[in-house]
């Protein structure tokens, strides 16, 4: 399912719909040589490194699977990609404004706004990009799964014997 994200993104960006959205990016004005590679390594190291530790709060808080949250393993992965993009978030931070201060990037060089500000009709497109590429791959899960097991997803439409 999830390798049907790609063909599916690419055909709908060749559509007259969504083809402004494959616009180049603006030029980067990032890191590069040795801060390059030490940030990709601290940003490849940081989940794998803290995949347990932090799945292990859901146990030391003692929460209990409630109905807004019944699923403890789920539970535990939200609780440990929301710390790992907090942590993200704030060595990105630093970076930006201590060592990266010199090439003065903008939001534009980050894909956060374009020409200076936030286009709401791209933003909105890609929300709608977004959500039909998912909703494409979600439908052929459940269509793959009321053909391999009868009883699940669509299997309620069949009659009954």
């Amino acid at each position: 399912m999830v390798l049907l994200f790609f063909p599916i993104g690419a055909i709908l960006l060749k559509s007259r719909s969504f083809a402004e959205l494959a616009a180049d990016p603006a030029p980067a004005k990032a890191s590069t040589g040795l801060t390059w590679w030490i940030g990709s390594l601290v940003f490849a190291v940081l989940p794998a490194a803290t995949l347990f530790p932090f799945k292990e709060f859901y146990t030391k808080w003692q929460w209990q699977p409630t109905a807004l949250f019944a699923q403890s393993i789920t539970s535990q992965i939200a609780i440990w990609t929301t710390l790992v993009g907090l942590i993200s978030l704030t060595l990105f931070l630093i970076w930006h404004f201590f060592l990266n201060r010199k090439a003065q990037p903008t939001a534009d060089h980050y894909g956060l706004t374009s020409h200076g500000q936030l286009e709401w009709r791209t933003i909105g497109k890609s929300f709608v990009f977004a959500l039909l590429v998912v909703l494409t791959g979600y439908f052929t899960l459940l269509l793959s799964g009321s053909f391999l097991k009868p009883t699940t997803a669509f299997g309620c439409l069949r009659s009954s014997r």
